[in-house]
């Protein structure tokens, strides 16, 4: 069993779902890999953090959807004829699990490049999980309104800071409304937008520590390098400009929201 396949199987090892043979196989992997190790101890420190902090709460319709169209995406006949043709059980039930965990694993877990980045990662969950609540609370917003510079001005005097609205050069972004909000326990300027009939959120803050430390990961996009997280299933990139930083969520794929945020303009 090499790297790949442990981190593919993480969620499973650790959610005690791995049967006797790859589990006996999967430990003595850990056992000779530090570097395995520690991404297995961060990923139940994120596990542990989160189930205690989302105890009482309810996964978002939004994430039902996601996780079923990923899903629709997998091949099931296809899967079934290998793991019969595969000649031996085991294999053919890794592979099933493989194929499922890995469409399954872009939606729900960070899937970070290495374990640095990940342990940085979990430095600024605290931060990133309010942006995501933010999204998810869908409380009412205190101005409606379609013109970006009326919500500029009207959080005047509200932040503590300037907050621009963001340019995008795709027509169906339509700004809806905004409202004050906290992230980090300090006052945020959020803006909600549709996007044809899908909805984002953008969150403008004051961050207290450095975000370009935070790790992630980045995808260059034309011209634009955008760095991003994945939350709860949740796309998270976030842009700085002038101190101020603009994180973006909402219930767009992954390369749709990177598309969306790399062509943003903040003046």
């Amino acid at each position: 069993m090499n790297c790949q396949l442990v981190r593919r199987h993480l969620d499973a090892y650790l959610d005690e779902e791995l049967d006797a043979t790859p589990l006996v196989e999967f430990e003595r992997h850990l056992n000779k890999c530090a570097e395995c190790r520690d991404q297995a101890r961060f990923s139940q420190a994120v596990k542990t953090t989160i189930a205690r902090d989302l105890k009482n709460e309810q996964a978002p319709r939004s994430l039902e959807i996601r996780i079923s169209r990923a899903l629709d995406g997998v091949d099931g006949a296809k899967i079934i004829a290998f793991a019969w043709g595969s000649g031996r059980s085991t294999v053919g039930l890794i592979a099933v699990a493989a194929t499922v965990l890995l469409a399954i694993g872009s939606i729900l877990n960070s899937d970070n490049a290495d374990t640095k980045q990940a342990s940085l990662a979990a430095n600024y969950l605290p931060v990133l999980s309010d942006i995501v609540n933010n999204h998810e609370d869908q409380l009412p917003t205190e101005i409606q309104t379609e013109v970006p510079a009326q919500a500029v001005n009207w959080f005047r005097g509200k932040l503590g800071f300037r907050v621009e609205s963001p340019e995008f050069n795709q027509p169906q972004v339509r700004l809806v409304g905004a409202r004050v909000s906290y992230v980090d326990n300090s006052r945020a300027a959020k803006l909600v937008y549709n996007v044809g009939d899908s909805r984002i959120t953008l969150i403008a803050f004051r961050p207290k520590n450095d975000l370009t430390q935070m790790g992630g990961r980045r995808e260059r996009i034309g011209k634009r390098e955008v760095t991003y997280q994945t939350v709860r299933g949740y796309t998270v990139p976030i842009i700085q400009h002038n101190g101020i930083a603009y994180a973006f969520t909402g219930d767009l794929d992954q390369q749709t929201m990177l598309h969306l945020v790399a062509s943003a303009q903040i003046r």
